[in-house]
């Protein structure tokens, strides 16, 4: 099992025998990022800057709350500053937004911890979740269709045993 700081390392570094497991990274909509609390420096990997909208030169923690929606520019410091305080994994999703750009929903996972010197540097992987988004959007929306009908609506297996019901079902 390799560590995020390990797997970052390799993929800055172009090793030929992670070429393969950066491109499953990039293909999953994944990327790589280490964060130096103290200096509030960003190490992100080709995927991540892409996901996020930062180039390594840009890549602050600064600069990266710049690119979280306003509505979740909060939620999201807060987290990963607590993670930062109390050494504890996070897991959140968030929304990108830019000037003139459409945004996008990231899951961003990781965990802070110390290191040598009594600094402390949090590592994960920020994740394109658009597409489960839009599915749980659309589910929303359907359940509400359902839920609201006055129609008899009613949800079986395949082996006919009954599930779900709505209102007018009841009715």
């Amino acid at each position: 099992r390799l560590e995020h700081g390990a797997v970052l390392g390799r993929i800055r570094a172009g090793d030929d025998g992670d070429h393969e497991f950066k491109l499953a990274m990039e293909a999953a909509g994944v990327g790589a990022w280490r964060w130096d609390v103290a200096n509030g420096r960003l190490h992100l990997s080709d995927a991540a800057q892409r996901l996020i909208g930062l180039t390594e030169s840009r890549a602050t923690y600064s600069a990266f709350l710049a690119r979280v929606d306003p509505d979740d520019h909060a939620f999201v410091d807060r987290s990963m500053r607590a993670s930062a305080d109390r050494g504890e994994a996070f897991d959140f999703d968030f929304r990108t937004s830019a000037v003139g750009e459409v945004g996008r929903w990231l899951r961003m996972r990781g965990r802070a911890h110390g290191i040598q010197g009594g600094s402390v540097e949090a590592r994960g992987i920020v994740i394109d979740i658009a597409r489960r988004k839009a599915a749980e959007e659309a589910n929303s929306r359907l359940a509400a269709i359902v839920a609201s009908s006055e129609d008899a609506i009613v949800a079986k297996t395949l082996e006919g045993i009954v599930t779900d019901w709505n209102a007018g079902a009841e009715t």
